[in-house]
């Protein structure tokens, strides 16, 4: 690898083909790539002024004094605008040299103020619903919807939701005010257990059989024996994922339970020609 020379017309024409800009470089946006090709083939601590072509006036404090195609752009004083910051950057930087913009090149009225990152922070009209403890997705949506009529935010600090454990594995690490004595098999006590832990932990249902031993719900089980099942319009065995699609279909309109399944003895291997969807099918078992 050879020593850069100091002037540009030195290089190789073949070179100059293949770098991502001409040289000398007249935009600061285009040094880095620039730089990295020539490091390809050269060696070089600092590239060479003659390499570049770059604006050397400052960015000027009032945007009133920016050359004339520029001034349309600026002060910024939409929040939307915020969205081309980078393109303006960008316009910028092939007539100026700056770090960052001044503080007069925005004029943003915002109506709302800034989502705080503490509670402590929040007004008064909101401080005494966070921290919260969703009970679903549409909760958590509702949640966040009232923080929107105060305040503009793009995300959220996790301070203002209650975490949930994991439900443990043993039911016996679960402290409740009732005693339950597991596996749970009245279903009167199932849902008091339920109604109990939910605030406190995350768990889906059904709940492991170490915990409760019944169907909490007023469907039948899904029986083993496909031949069982009488009252629904099903292919079985299953032999594509059109049809496992289509049986889900019907399931969920059934009164078979909606929870999450496991089809075992429904199922035949999918054959390797049928690429649409790719099923992920592990020890005959495919979760739905």
């Amino acid at each position: 690898m050879s020593e850069l020379s100091e002037s540009p017309e030195e290089i190789d024409e073949d070179l100059k083909l293949v770098l991502p800009y001409a040289i000398p470089i007249k935009e600061r946006e285009h040094l880095v790539l620039t730089i990295r090709a020539l490091r390809k083939i050269h060696r070089f601590e600092r590239l060479y002024e003659l390499y570049m072509d770059l604006p050397c006036r400052n960015l000027p404090e009032n945007p009133n004094e920016l050359v004339d195609k520029l001034k349309k752009f600026f002060s910024i004083k939409k929040v939307t605008e915020l969205q081309y910051l980078g393109e303006y950057k960008r316009k910028l930087l092939k007539f100026y040299s700056f770090d960052r913009m001044p503080p007069s090149y925005f004029q943003l009225s915002l109506s709302k103020p800034q989502l705080p990152n503490t509670l402590q922070e929040l007004k008064s009209a909101t401080r005494k619903i966070f921290s919260c403890n969703p009970k679903n997705s549409t909760d958590f949506r509702n949640y966040v919807n009232i923080l929107r009529k105060h305040y503009i935010f793009r995300k959220i600090s996790r301070d203002y939701f209650k975490q949930k454990d994991r439900l443990p594995e043993k039911p016996e690490e679960v402290q409740t005010h009732l005693r339950y004595d597991f596996q749970i098999s009245d279903k009167n006590l199932a849902k008091e257990f339920l109604a109990e832990i939910q605030d406190r932990f995350r768990f889906t249902i059904p709940l492991p059989k170490s915990y409760i031993s019944m169907n909490l719900t007023d469907k039948p089980e899904l029986p083993q024996d496909a031949n069982e099942i009488s009252q629904l319009n099903l292919t079985i065995s299953i032999s594509s994922p059109k049809i496992l699609v289509e049986t889900n279909r019907e399931k969920e309109k059934s009164s078979l339970p909606l929870d999450t399944i496991e089809i075992t003895s429904y199922l035949q291997n999918v054959p390797d020609e049928d690429k649409e969807p790719e099923w992920e099918i592990l020890d005959n078992y495919i979760s739905l």
